[in-house]
């Protein structure tokens, strides 16, 4: 029964209880009469018949009612996401009472605030997982009591309720500093019935269910499927791949997620509908899905728990260019934008969007005052309530609303409501810390960083404060920027002043991160790739990933990234094995290949492209650091050996690789002109690509970075390491032996023992590659070596021979540019001495 500390929940709505809406699970047993043998769920290749789902629920349903479970009752679920999640879902509704969820990877500090909070009747879980502390009630392990529950009788259950019962209470961020409890009804049941009127026959055929059920949208996923006769497709998550025998219809997401896919073209070929639903909506993204994929619809979906699942949907058109609308309103819900004062505002004007009608949640549990504040009477319907969304929308001319930003402290993190004073207030009660203050840093009205600002008694870094969080926050609420003050600044009259929080440069305030002068190659792309995904650029090679802002997003971002990269397979798994740059480069080195000619280092901005020839390594990988500089003004690609890397291994000729380069930078850009890119060995490998360029009659600029070629011209630094180490061969094995080593061309020790062969190859096609003239511009930044003498000598060359660069008119025949940079061979294409480098490009590419 109803505990006294949810009494409340038993009044009823007396304009709810005479709607003919179906319970939600009646509309999956209607489906199980229609077609028990109907596929009903698939996970990780086991498949359950609807028959197998009806008698199993009917099953365990009988056993609650044994233990007490009827209308009203709260009952807990502590489950791995399973078949049997779906059965004691299913089963806890035939019973008559409504299931929490709790999620096992939550902290036990959560869950127990959670169970403390709903007093459930029964916590239904695994004996397996751990008991939570201070939670006195009933606990039903289904392994240690399956064969009591096989006992019971498959036949339904008289189940005496109607659709005024409580269904579920989803646990939201609270901004109290304590999570707060959402009471929906089965009147949810309405919105699955009118959602599923919204698709065509066979796009619900097979419905991948990827949220956490502890969120509402995984009603949709698991119901939508089941009341049309479809099957749910149980994933971990949106980003478990699918394999060949998976064939979704159908998928639900938030649109980080779903960007991820596209991007890394994953949507698989059977997804018919896509809804998109949790965060705004870009016209960019919906282009991306329809381009990527062969989904045939994009659906724009929104709804606050608050108001049951979803109000509201639009379809996107393919050829959008604006961000689309959140649509009109479905299953009753009544929308009104209103002003500060509670007036309605004109179309065209923007204002707070308040949803009303038959299907808003009953309340926030136990907590009356904060449902007076959010639940409010509607004063265009007497009697009725509407719920204060908090987001700003504004109508357009066709009657669709767009969503504008929200107002406030709740915000929208990777999908998930997050409400900042309850970060905020769990953060200041870490030991040490006299204040904290927590805001949302947006970029392209989009919440980017959860940043955290403190001021504590003890040294604190950001993964300090996101491993004492754990224990009290999920993963997903943890700030994902840290920044230690003296004190946090203030308004006039005392209160903390977040706008002078928001202004502040949190990169620059960050802690310093320790020198990676050290890094090998494989770790500095891991660094840089880091530094990428979580905007942090002082990360080094030995901090945790997950520590500094990463997730199991952001980790398969990562993945992608390195693939692309490196040139084979990466799973985002092994992140979870090598935490840092330092742990995961030995272990990504040892993946399978996955060969690819081009790679998107920076794909934004609308200049013309960049393409980047690798060095000796065969990576362009030296061009990260270099390609960041780019983002949103023009495309910075890296070319590859990758299909062709064997095949010059056994033959290393620059042609046949000139020629592949040439197919792939017209599949991207048609016509040029051209900019191309060579660093240090690299350089023989740009002018040949240069000369095929421009013999084809297209105008190229060619720029060169400290150009290494050793029969193009004689390289000072080069000769005398190389002379030394003859000298000393010659003292000690004669001068055979110190002949043939200084002719013998030596890789660098950096080189990982993976990509030698290559590294191999691609010096012995350089010494063997056959002059050509190249005619056009040509940019050369050349480095300053450190040493009295080679610099002597440099300053002799540059001077006297400024008209023939280090002997590259041999070669270079047009109009040629040289600058000279007073750093190291690898720090030039490092921060911060990168920079002249940068400066010098846009200069003469602009």
């Amino acid at each position: 029964m109803l505990s006294q500390k949810a009494s409340s929940l038993a009044v009823i709505d007396e304009d709810i209880r005479h709607q003919a809406t179906r319970r939600i699970h009646h509309l999956f047993v209607r489906q199980a009469r229609l077609r028990p043998e109907g596929v009903a769920l698939i996970h990780k290749g086991d498949r359950w018949c609807y028959r197998d789902l009806e008698e199993r629920s009917n099953q365990l349903a009988r056993h609650l009612r044994g233990r007490g479970v009827c209308a009203g009752t709260l009952v807990a679920i502590c489950l791995e996401r399973s078949p049997e999640l779906v059965v004691t879902i299913l089963a806890i509704m035939k019973a008559g009472g409504a299931y929490v969820p709790l999620d096992p990877a939550y902290p036990a500090g959560r869950i127990e605030m959670m169970l403390a909070d709903c007093l459930p009747a029964l916590v239904v879980t695994q004996s397996a997982l751990p008991h939570v502390p201070g939670f006195s009630g009933s606990r039903l392990a289904l392994d240690i009591e399956a064969g009591m529950i096989g006992a019971w009788s498959t036949a339904p259950l008289d189940e005496g309720a109607n659709t005024v019962d409580l269904a579920c209470i989803f646990y939201t961020s609270g901004s109290t500093g304590r999570p707060k409890g959402v009471v929906l009804r089965h009147t949810a049941g309405a919105v699955i019935e009118s959602l599923a009127e919204t698709f065509l026959p066979g796009d619900l055929a097979c419905g991948a269910a990827t949220t956490s059920v502890c969120f509402d949208p995984s009603l949709l996923e698991i119901f939508l499927p089941l009341s049309t006769g479809g099957t749910v497709l149980l994933k971990r998550d949106l980003l478990e791949p699918f394999s060949p025998a998976e064939n979704p219809t159908w998928l639900n997401g938030v649109p980080s997620a779903l960007a991820l896919l596209a991007r890394a073209r994953r949507i698989p070929d059977s997804v018919r509908v896509i809804s998109v639903g949790g965060e705004k909506l870009t016209a960019a993204l919906a282009r991306e899905i329809y381009a990527s994929s062969s989904v045939r619809a994009v659906r724009n979906h929104y709804g606050p728990t608050e108001t049951t699942i979803c109000a509201t949907i639009a379809h996107v058109p393919r050829d959008i260019h604006l961000d689309p609308p959140i649509g009109r309103s479905i299953a009753g819900a009544r929308l009104y934008i209103l002003d500060e004062n509670g007036r309605a505002v004109t179309s065209g004007e923007t204002g707070e969007l308040f949803i009303g009608g038959p299907l808003l949640a009953v309340e926030y549990l136990n907590q009356p005052a904060l449902t007076a504040e959010r639940f409010v009477p509607d004063p265009f319907v007497p009697g009725e309530r509407m719920y204060r969304t908090g987001d700003i929308v504004r109508q357009m001319d066709d009657g669709n609303l767009l969503f504008v930003g929200r107002c406030g402290r709740l915000v929208k993190f990777r999908g998930f409501r997050i409400e900042l004073d309850e970060v905020e207030s769990t953060l200041a009660r870490l030991p040490g810390i006299r204040s904290a203050a927590v805001i949302a840093i947006e970029h392209e009205h989009k919440t980017e960083h959860l940043a955290a600002f403190v001021v504590s008694d003890r040294p604190m870094t950001l993964a300090d404060a996101r491993r004492a969080l754990r224990t009290m926050l999920p993963a997903y609420m943890l700030p994902t920027r840290l920044t230690v003050l003296d004190s946090l600044p203030l308004t006039p009259v005392g209160k903390i002043d977040r706008i002078a929080l928001g202004a502040m440069d949190v990169v620059g305030t960050q802690d310093m991160a320790r020198s990676d002068t050290a890094l090998r190659p494989v770790e500095e792309v891991i660094v840089g790739v880091f530094r990428d995904i979580l905007r942090q650029p002082l990360l080094n090679q030995h901090d945790d990933f997950f520590d500094h802002g990463g997730d199991s997003l952001l980790a398969e971002q990562a993945a992608t990234q390195l693939e692309e990269l490196l040139g084979h397979a990466v799973p985002a798994a092994l992140l979870y094995h090598g935490r840092n740059a330092g742990a995961l480069a030995p272990i990504v080195q040892r993946q399978d290949r996955r060969p690819a000619h081009v790679m998107a280092l920076q794909a934004g901005g609308g200049g013309v492209p960049i393409f980047c020839l690798p060095d000796i390594f065969g990576r362009p990988l030296s061009f990260l650091t270099f390609a960041r500089y780019f983002r949103d003004e023009r495309p910075v690609y890296g070319l590859a050996a990758g299909p062709l890397e064997a095949d010059l291994i056994r033959r290393p000729v620059l042609g046949e690789l000139t020629s592949a380069y040439v197919t792939e930078i017209r599949k991207i850009q048609p016509a040029g002109p051209y900019v191309l890119m060579g660093y240090s060995a690299g350089a023989i490998p740009a002018v040949d690509l240069a000369c095929a360029l421009e013999n084809s009659g297209c105008a190229v600029t060619l720029i060169l970075v400290d150009p290494r070629a050793r029969h193009i011209a004689v390289d000072i630094r080069d000769w005398l390491r190389r002379y030394r180490q003859a000298a000393c061969t010659c003292i000690r094995s004669g001068y055979r032996q110190a002949r043939n080593g200084y002719r013998q061309r030596e890789l660098p020790d950096w080189i990982p023992e993976a990509y030698r062969e290559l590294a191999v190859a691609l010096a012995r096609a350089e010494t063997d590659w056959i002059p050509r003239a190249f005619g056009g511009r040509t940019v050369i930044a050349f480095c300053r070596p450190r040493s009295r003498l080679t610099g002597a000598l440099l300053y002799f060359r540059t001077t006297i021979l400024r008209r023939a660069p280090y002997g590259w008119n041999r070669v270079l025949k047009g109009k040629t540019v040289t600058e000279i940079f007073d750093v190291g061979h690898y720090d030039i294409m490092r921060d911060p001495f990168i920079q002249n480098l940068i400066r010098m490009v846009r200069l003469h590419i602009a």
